[in-house]
């Protein structure tokens, strides 16, 4: 498979680029792809120089300004920081606007990206219960995502952790209500 992607080189001007599917993949999977650069930098390239028993704020995309005073007021700040109140001024996140394109991904998709994303699942969750701002409903919630979207991950790690084990007794006693 190949796709051509037109986009602006830093010069502004546009530019296009055939890319192997397959072989994109496995770069993105290796974190050695040049051509989204982003993919290199994973949770693990922000945590390897941290300790692991540091405890973490975490500023979440999905709930980013609540997070923001949050961790402002943990800190010490005096009073709230300012939010944004207008869309130029960041109200808007991308993850909560409705975004164009939808998931056709098959189940055995699904299974190949979980399996690609497994290491940062593991460092997502560490960071979870490393997180001092966040409440034990946040965590759930958190978890409540990760395993709606790959639940084979949080069936095989994290046995050792309270709040894993307090969200899978959860979780239990909802599917038993049901």
């Amino acid at each position: 498979f190949h796709t051509e992607i037109t986009y602006w080189d830093r010069k502004m001007q546009t530019d296009q680029i055939t890319l192997n599917c397959r072989e994109m993949c496995k770069e993105i999977a290796a974190a050695t792809s040049r051509n989204i650069v982003h993919i290199r930098i994973n949770y693990e390239a922000y945590l390897k120089e941290l300790p692991s028993n540091k405890e973490v704020f975490i500023i979440r995309t999905k709930s980013l300004w609540q997070d923001w005073v949050t961790v402002n007021n943990l800190l010490g700040a005096a009073e709230d920081v300012p939010i944004p109140d207008s869309i130029n001024e960041g109200k808007v996140i991308n993850s909560q606007a409705k975004l164009p394109v939808t998931s056709n991904l098959s189940d055995e998709g699904r299974d190949s990206l979980c399996k690609l994303l497994r290491n940062e699942y593991i460092l997502y969750i560490d960071l979870l219960n490393r997180a001092v701002n966040l409440s034990d409903d946040d965590i759930k919630s958190a978890l409540d995502d990760a395993y709606k979207n790959c639940p084979a991950i949080l069936e095989s790690i994290g046995r050792n952790s309270y709040k894993i084990s307090k969200w899978r007794s959860t979780l239990q006693t909802n599917e038993n209500k049901k």
